[in-house]
């Protein structure tokens, strides 16, 4: 002979309620990805070039998102962000100098001093700051590719053969002569 047993649910939630409240925490899960997965946010101090790989028209689509703003993304399309504030690229090799900076700022990045050759065959350690920012994301990034790739691909390497180029045609001793000095400087800058 079997006992009639009775289980009491806690709370109260028997049947079609507790089905509505576990429908409804599911529904809000997959709300929740499906709004995270197909949006993105581009922060104020940032552009956002759109790629598509699925959706015509493919590649890189023309034109800046303009930052601060969520932007709703299909499946198979990506915001590529890239700064528009102040960048900053040291050269340099004190030690104290490259702890200091790099804790400063997010936007400034650090790489050792460059050894310039010079014409009498000396060899000559430069530090160098170059200031820069973003002006047309669009071209960037069809140049030197997305992300901070513009760092490695572009700026880096264009400061490095300019000053190497300009600085170079010097004798060990003019890098000590501002009338020697500045006019290559000057040169080694407008190549950048």
């Amino acid at each position: 002979r079997m006992a009639n047993v009775n289980f009491n649910v806690p709370g109260g939630l028997r049947g079609k309620p507790a089905r509505m409240m576990v429908g409804l925490v599911v529904g809000s899960l997959v709300l929740m990805i499906f709004v995270g997965s197909c949006t993105t946010y581009i922060p104020p101090n940032q552009v956002g070039i759109k790629e598509s790989r699925f959706i015509p028209p493919t590649g890189i689509l023309p034109g800046e998102m303009k930052g601060g703003k969520i932007k709703f993304l299909l499946p198979g399309q990506t915001i590529h962000l890239f700064p528009k504030d102040i960048q900053v690229l040291d050269l340099t090799s004190d030690r104290k100098e490259t702890g200091f900076r790099r804790a400063e700022k997010v936007n400034h990045r650090m790489e050792p001093a460059i050894q310039i050759n010079t014409s009498d065959g000396s060899q000559v350690m430069v530090d160098a700051t170059v200031i820069y920012h973003i002006e047309n994301a669009d071209l960037v990034i069809k140049q030197a590719g997305p992300g901070r790739l513009f760092e490695n691909n572009a700026v880096i390497p264009k400061t490095i053969s300019a000053l190497k180029k300009n600085l170079g045609e010097m004798l060990a001793e003019d890098f000590y002569d501002v009338h020697k000095r500045d006019p290559k400087v000057l040169a080694a800058q407008e190549q950048i």
